[in-house]
C-alpha cells in the first residue's frame, strides 16, 4: 500500500482501511482535543496564581505545546491519507465503474 493505492484490491480491503483511517482519526482528534483542555488549564493556572511556582508552570506550557503541536500535524496527516485514499477509489470508480 502506497498512500492509498491499492493495486488488485477488493471494496472489503477498502472498507477495511478507511475504516481503520477513521478510527485512527478519531483517536487522534481526542488525543487533540485533551491537549487542547490541558493547555488552557495550564494557562487559567499561571495566570491565577500569580508568581509561585510560575516558572514549573511555563516548563509545562512549553511542553504542552509541543505536544499540541505534535498531535496536530499528525491529525493533519491521518487526515491527509485518508482523502488520498478516498480520491483513489472516486477515481477508481470513476475511470473503470469498479475498484480494480
Amino acid at each position: 500500500m502506497y498512500l492509498g493505492l491499492l493495486p488488485n484490491g477488493t471494496e472489503s480491503e477498502f472498507s477495511r482501511y478507511i475504516g481503520t483511517g477513521v478510527v485512527i482519526l478519531a483517536i487522534q482528534c481526542i488525543i487533540l482535543a485533551f491537549g487542547i483542555f490541558v493547555f488552557i488549564s495550564l494557562i487559567y493556572y499561571l495566570l491565577s496564581n500569580g508568581d509561585e511556582c510560575r516558572s514549573e508552570s511555563i516548563l509545562n506550557i512549553t511542553l504542552t505545546s509541543i505536544n499540541l503541536l505534535h498531535s496536530t500535524i499528525t491529525t493533519f496527516t491521518s487526515v491527509k491519507l485518508l482523502l488520498k485514499l478516498f480520491t483513489s477509489i472516486a477515481t477508481q470508480y470513476k475511470t473503470y465503474d469498479k475498484i480494480v
